[in-house]
């Protein structure tokens, strides 16, 4: 009598890898990303300080995000208030300062 484990077919093992490969890929452009997207936040709003723009960033505020952000290799649902930050912060300056 065989087990129902070996009458899997051909298509179950490629559904399995392609799974796992976007995975893995979804981990690793995360993992590269998170501190892209902390260390991006953190220099705008430093080099605004630094110019003296029309608008200065709250350092603590925007600094808190970016450190926060971090936080997501172990909490990933940390995104969930941080993307959208980033979104607010993106828009904010726009609003305020252009593309400058």
């Amino acid at each position: 009598m065989e087990s129902a484990y070996l009458n899997t077919t051909p298509e179950t093992g490629l559904i399995f890898l392609f799974s796992l490969l976007s995975v893995v890929a979804t981990v690793l452009i995360g993992g590269l990303l998170a501190p892209l997207y902390s260390l991006c936040i953190y220099l705008d709003a430093r080099t605004l300080r630094q110019k003296d723009s029309d608008w200065i960033p709250n350092r603590v505020l925007w600094g808190g995000v970016a450190i926060l952000h971090l936080g997501s290799f172990v909490f990933s649902a940390v995104q969930l208030i941080t993307i959208p930050a980033g979104v607010a912060y993106l828009y904010k300056r726009h609003r305020e300062i252009g593309l400058r």
